[in-house]
């Protein structure tokens, strides 16, 4: 952990092995109601070797933003849940949008779908712990919202000049095409 750096998280590039991915989920009878603390999970995944060294490939992985999380906890001493309201969704008047700490979803409301061990598709909405997800996606959102954000965000109006700057230097990823900004792929 010493060698990496806010910047290595936020483009994928840690090398930490995918959180949800830790062997100690295989073992668990995770229900919506299941309580996980992000400091547990983050353990249980970097008990997991490495992809690779920090800056020496890209490996999409939800431990990166459960850390980022962390930190922005650390530095603010408030919640992300409260700072991304703060900071993102009051000014941005983004009100169908949220950090939600509940299972509730406001209505109406897409289910969502997953195959099953047997291929068989199944209703999974609601399955997952809104705890498990944290930074790593725990936000909810409608489409107008959704339409506003990407639009704000793309443009730079979320955030200062250089600021927008860093979050659009896409790095390639090396798989075809693709790149990955901060948070952000391209």
């Amino acid at each position: 952990g010493n060698n990496i750096t806010i910047r290595e998280l936020c483009n994928m590039r840690s090398g930490l092995f995918e959180a949800y991915d830790s062997p100690q989920f295989d073992r668990m009878n995770v229900t919506p109601q299941t309580k996980f603390d992000p400091r547990t999970v983050i353990g249980w995944a970097v008990e997991q070797k490495p992809y690779f060294p920090p800056n020496k490939g890209y490996h999409y992985s939800n431990t990166n933003y459960l850390i980022l999380g962390l930190i922005v906890e650390a530095v603010t001493h408030d919640t992300v849940a409260h700072q991304i309201q703060k900071r993102l969704l009051q000014p941005f008047h983004l009100s169908e949008t949220s950090y939600p700490d509940t299972q509730a979803m406001p209505a109406p409301w897409a289910r969502g779908y997953g195959l099953d061990k047997s291929k068989n598709w199944e209703d999974v909405s609601n399955t997952i712990p809104v705890s498990l997800m944290g930074a790593a996606g725990a936000m909810i959102s409608d489409m107008a919202d959704m339409k506003r954000w990407i639009t704000l965000y793309v443009t730079g109006k979320t955030s200062a000049p250089a600021t927008h700057k860093a979050l659009v230097d896409c790095v390639p990823t090396g798989e075809g095409n693709l790149a990955f900004g901060l948070g952000l792929g391209c």
